[in-house]
């Protein structure tokens, strides 16, 4: 049986060695993966927001949150606009900035309703040279809910470019130890602020996908508490 199963194996390399090099799989296609910074890493795409002569308040205060969770998301350049600025509804002409090497361009803009706002982006891709956006997308919130609504329009933008929302709309949760117990925590998208969302007596198990972003307890004992934690997309 030992013989029987040695000739095999000397066969199959036998085989393999003289296998048509082309027939065997190229491992090179998978690439190559930088971990120790030693490599050149890849360019990025150059993005801009298209100025406005005059914004409204809640343009005032959509504008620069769009701008900074596009340039923290890691995936664009942020280029100054070469022409500007515009009315909202001005044409866009695609030559002046791609002529400046810019790659895409997002126009946000903020209606103010009675109870909500309405945000819209335009995204144009600019290797087309088309005039008409590539992609557009509208978000309603409530006016309390501004800054919700300009993560949103980032994460419209990031899809529109990559074909994945991003995650600025999103919550995180999770779990810290502090001196007394570990503690449930809510941060900001961008990281900014982080609230403890759970009773001091309580301890928080590892957060797991659900529908909301919440710190939950119930009693364990008549001496200790459980807690459980959860994150969700808004």
């Amino acid at each position: 049986m030992k013989k029987s199963l040695a000739v095999v194996c000397l066969s199959a390399l036998a085989t393999y060695a003289h296998a048509d090099p082309a027939k065997v799989a190229d491992d090179t296609m998978l690439g190559t993966v930088d971990v120790d910074g030693g490599g050149t890493a890849a360019a990025l795409q150059k993005l801009a927001l298209v100025p406005f002569a005059e914004k409204s308040l809640a343009e005032a205060l959509a504008q620069p949150i769009v701008r900074r969770d596009l340039e923290l998301s890691g995936l664009f350049e942020l280029a100054e606009a070469p022409v500007g600025p515009f009315q909202r509804d001005s044409p866009i002409d695609p030559k002046p900035w791609r002529a400046k090497g810019i790659d895409v361009l997002a126009r946000v803009t903020v209606d103010e309703l009675p109870a909500s706002l309405k945000l819209r982006v335009d995204v144009w891709l600019l290797a087309t040279g088309k005039a008409e956006p590539a992609y557009t997308r509208t978000v309603e919130v409530k006016t309390a809910r501004a800054r919700l609504g300009a993560h949103r329009i980032a994460d419209a933008v990031l899809d529109a470019v990559t074909g994945r929302p991003g995650g600025f709309a999103s919550q995180l949760a999770f779990t810290a130890r502090s001196a007394r117990a570990s503690r449930c925590s809510s941060p900001t998208p961008t990281g900014s602020t982080s609230a403890a969302t759970g009773p001091r007596a309580t301890s928080p198990s590892v957060p797991r996908s659900a529908p909301a972003t919440r710190c939950s307890t119930r009693r364990a004992s008549t001496s200790a508490r459980s807690a459980s934690c959860a994150a969700r997309w808004p």
